[in-house]
């Protein structure tokens, strides 16, 4: 295959072959920058050039201001052939996302849905999933930033199809959320589930919940992002078990009245789904004076009260 060398000027901004959404590591440009663009980038010549391969690379020329570029020029009628060795190589330097898979089974479709499709289907495993057109086309819907976002979680295809069951334009608030404040993308998973769950047992929408647990005020508070994301789980999970909510904060106020006589000394606890009904007692010892305490402490009336208090309401609700 001739090499030869064209103008980055002459060839199209935009490729219908690219599927990458990263735009290149600093080691790439800084080799780039260092040795040159080493591997021609492949362009297919049908009165555009478009980039069939080597997408990256070209944007990392065009950013270090090289008139020219190394490129192979393929024809149309090898197209097909070119894409698909294109994603051998990269599936050799590097590891695609689910979401670049999805979307090289779209190109494919588009260049030839049979053979090619075919061929793509049982590289990536797609060859038995029945739903996976419509979960591509479902996919490729969502907003580019969404797209990026979940690429950038590297998430799974069962994941991706867990995700995609929310209507977007329901859920927009709330997916959004996600991507905008520090989530990890378990507690983000989670979110939605339970917002899920509280719509269908209320017949709320999300976007009322929304409005039902102040979300738009606590994002426009002067918390840190951790505090919002902190108070908003906070918020969604009191909504979901209302009861078990308010029964573990009637039980918080008093142990941490029972512990603040003990100056930091005494830390209790339960199981908050309410399922047992132990105390867990915590006593930090330091000394011999601290043992001196702790007889004292339960020696007296009112604090073996107290704690037979929070014993009988966790043995009266498990």
């Amino acid at each position: 295959m001739e090499i030869k060398i064209i103008e980055t000027g002459h060839i199209s901004a935009r490729s219908p072959y690219s599927y990458h959404y990263d735009r290149y590591s600093d080691e790439l440009m800084e080799s780039i920058q260092k040795n040159g663009i080493l591997m021609p980038v492949w362009i297919m010549n049908n009165g555009k050039l478009l980039v069939i391969d080597g997408h990256r690379r070209l944007m990392v020329a065009k950013d270090l201001g090289f008139k020219n570029v190394p490129a192979i020029l393929h024809t149309s009628e090898k197209l097909a052939q070119v894409f698909l060795s294109g994603i051998y190589l990269n599936l050799a330097n590097s590891n695609l996302s689910t979401i670049e898979k999805l979307k090289i089974l779209n190109i494919s479709q588009a260049i030839d849905r049979n053979s090619l499709y075919r061929t793509v289907l049982k590289i990536f495993g797609f060859s038995f999933i029945s739903d996976i057109k419509n979960i591509t086309s479902r996919l490729l819907k969502l907003p580019v930033y969404f797209q990026n976002y979940l690429h950038s979680k590297n998430i799974s295809l069962s994941h991706l199809e867990r995700i995609l069951d929310y209507p977007y334009d329901e859920y927009l608030s709330w997916l959004k959320l996600g991507i905008d404040m520090p989530f990890n993308f378990s507690d983000f998973l989670q979110n939605l589930a339970k917002i899920n769950e509280i719509c269908r047992r209320d017949s709320h929408t999300p976007r009322e919940i929304w409005k039902i647990l102040g979300i738009s005020a606590i994002l426009e508070s002067n918390s840190t992002p951790q505090q919002k994301v902190k108070k908003i789980k906070k918020l969604v999970d009191a909504h979901r078990f209302p009861t078990l909510t308010r029964i573990n904060t009637d039980l918080d106020k008093i142990t941490k009245s029972i512990e603040s006589e003990t100056d930091g000394r005494l830390i209790l606890s339960w199981d908050k789904t309410l399922e047992k009904s132990d105390l867990i007692f915590k006593y930090y010892l330091k000394d011999t004076n601290d043992i001196l305490y702790l007889e004292s402490f339960l020696a007296n009336n009112r604090s073996r009260e107290r704690l037979a208090e929070v014993l009988k309401k966790l043995n009266q609700l498990s």
